[in-house]
């Protein structure tokens, strides 16, 4: 991603970059870290010796403008300017952008992180943005409707666009784990069990910086798993009913953080409670999607954090069967 941002950084600003063009242009004040990019206009645009051109761009900073002056390289290659999309754009997939670069994703990530619009797409990929408060976004009305949704889906149905949400993600897991059962349940010998090597089970992985909100996010996924994976369980109680056994199993699981913290959890520059360590969440179901149980199968500390050998953490499911596994990566 970073190789791929450096190069559009590197594109070409020719004769299609017009004056009074809605542009973005590095910051050239080296001692402001917190605005990396400005918004600006072009004002003027001088051509110099060969290929080489000058730009002189008026942007905005704070509540007052100055005059930026930027130089092409001599084969006309000019970093640090960006066109800028046009206001008031705002979308749910980045890939939708007309102008897709490093300014434009974060203006749009904080444009709708500033309507309290955490969740974005990028094609197949979730960017959830840490909200650093509490939003009315799990309840089980909400949760009920990525359900419902994934499985009209599954069966060919045309619904509406849901917005993006942890949820979707966990949804299309399961669905798509459901229709691979499915499939096989199909072409099984008669008293055969479901193999769990049949390309069934399903991964998440879940990544990001200190304090990005990793072990929320995959408390969110567990929510989601465990109250469809009781509803398949028993279809006469539904997801409300399940929702209440959510927090049991579900809770099973999450509770187990505070011993893994206890060996892995460190003071960071900015996270005074900074998770130093990888796991792997793995949640079993049976051939007809119904939840067994899960545990953390993998435990995976940083070389600095300890300084004698440990042993890993390893929790076994609450039955022995042949199991569907849905693992989430915590990295």
């Amino acid at each position: 991603m970073a190789n791929f941002i450096t190069a559009l950084n590197r594109q070409k600003c020719l004769s299609n970059q017009m004056i009074y063009d809605k542009v973005w242009v590095l910051n050239p004040d080296a001692r402001d870290d917190q605005t990396v990019w400005l918004s600006g206009e072009i004002e003027t645009k001088e051509t110099l010796v060969d290929e080489s051109f000058r730009l002189t761009i008026k942007a905005a900073k704070g509540r007052h403008f100055e005059t930026i002056t930027m130089d092409s390289d001599a084969q006309g290659e000019l970093s640090g300017v960006q066109r800028r999309n046009d206001d008031g754009q705002v979308i749910e997939d980045l890939i939708r952008l007309t102008h897709l670069h490093e300014p434009a994703i974060l203006h749009a990530l904080v444009e709708r992180f500033y309507s309290e619009l955490i969740y974005t797409y990028t094609g197949p990929i979730l960017i959830a943005v840490n909200p650093f408060q509490p939003l009315d976004l799990y309840t089980d009305a909400i949760l009920e409707s990525y359900y419902e949704g994934g499985v009209a889906r599954s069966q060919g149905f045309e619904t509406a666009a849901l917005p993006p949400h942890v949820y979707a993600v966990a949804a299309d897991t399961y669905q798509d784990m459901s229709l691979r059962l499915a499939r096989a349940r199909s072409v099984r010998l008669p008293q055969g069990p479901v193999r769990a090597d049949s390309a069934v089970s399903q991964s998440i992985l879940i990544s990001g910086e200190s304090g990005s909100g990793k072990t929320v996010s995959t408390k969110h996924c567990l929510e989601y798993l465990t109250t469809v994976g009781q509803a398949a369980g028993d279809r006469s109680k539904g997801l409300k009913l399940a929702s209440m056994q959510r927090d049991i199993d579900s809770n099973k699981i999450v509770q187990s953080n505070p011993i893994l913290e206890a060996f892995g959890n460190a003071r960071t520059l900015r996270n005074d409670n900074s998770s130093r360590f990888g796991k792997l969440v793995q949640i079993y179901f049976d051939g007809f999607g119904e939840i067994l149980g899960g545990g953390i199968s993998s435990y995976l500390l940083e070389k600095v954090s300890f300084c004698t050998e440990m042993v890993l953490l390893t929790v076994v499911p609450s039955r022995t069967t042949t199991v569907i596994e849905c693992s989430i990566y915590l990295a």
